[in-house]
């Protein structure tokens, strides 16, 4: 057996008592912490709301943006009220023909042209047909596309390979002269009845494009008036 000297044991008695005190400090700061997340209270959670068609992610207890934002199924409607359909967008071709509207493929100046869904436009997009310049021309009003803002008199080209308004490019805002890209549609929503379809029709072949009507949409956000 061998004796440590005895100068060793001061120090092994200093060893004994840090590690000591090491572990009743670990102990202590545990328990605070758990205190101390006891007592936190439950962050807020993060919940989904859908609004005019477009999902707004906001914080409970915390007031959202109040930043105004018209979506093109809200402008149609307020620009023309008669259009009783409602929806996202790339409802409305099926759910205007369960509501007894006309729908056809030649543009009249009051109708809707109806957008189909896309991956990168999947709620679909409705606008407001204003004139018709000629068989493959005509000018919209519509909101929301691309920007929080109306657009009134927009050119659109019918790019379909029969000319029955299925492929269309619409202008770029920032330089009328230029067209985006191609964009699947369903035709144009009547705003008449399926029964009245066929006087409607006599008529419009009776019309030049020139002579059609302009239907004027001056609806403006509160914000855009001056």
């Amino acid at each position: 057996m061998v004796l440590l000297p005895r100068l060793c044991f001061p120090f092994l008695a200093t060893a004994s008592l840090l590690v000591s005190f090491s572990s009743f400090a670990s102990a202590h700061a545990e328990e605070a912490q758990a205190a101390t997340l006891s007592n936190t209270k439950t962050p807020q959670t993060s919940t989904s709301s859908r609004r005019h068609g477009k999902i707004c992610k906001t914080k409970v207890g915390l007031r959202p943006h109040k930043r105004k934002v018209l979506q093109c199924v809200g402008y149609v409607h307020l620009a023309a009220p008669h259009y009783q359909v409602h929806g996202d967008a790339h409802t409305w071709w099926k759910r205007a023909d369960e509501k007894n509207y006309a729908r056809g493929q030649i543009p009249e100046p009051g109708a809707v042209l109806s957008f189909k869904a896309t991956k990168k436009m999947f709620y679909g997009h409705v606008a407001l047909v204003r004139s018709q310049e000629d068989d493959r021309t005509i000018r919209i009003d519509h909101a929301h596309w691309g920007a929080n803002q109306i657009d009134h008199n927009t050119r659109v080209i019918d790019v379909s390979p029969n000319n029955d308004w299925t492929a269309v490019r619409v202008a770029l805002r920032g330089n009328p002269s230029q067209f985006g890209k191609v964009y699947p549609t369903n035709g144009f929503i009547y705003p008449w009845s399926k029964e009245k379809e066929n006087e409607q029709e006599e008529d419009r072949l009776g019309k030049p494009f020139a002579g059609r009507p302009v239907v004027q949409v001056n609806f403006r956000l509160p914000s855009q008036v001056k």
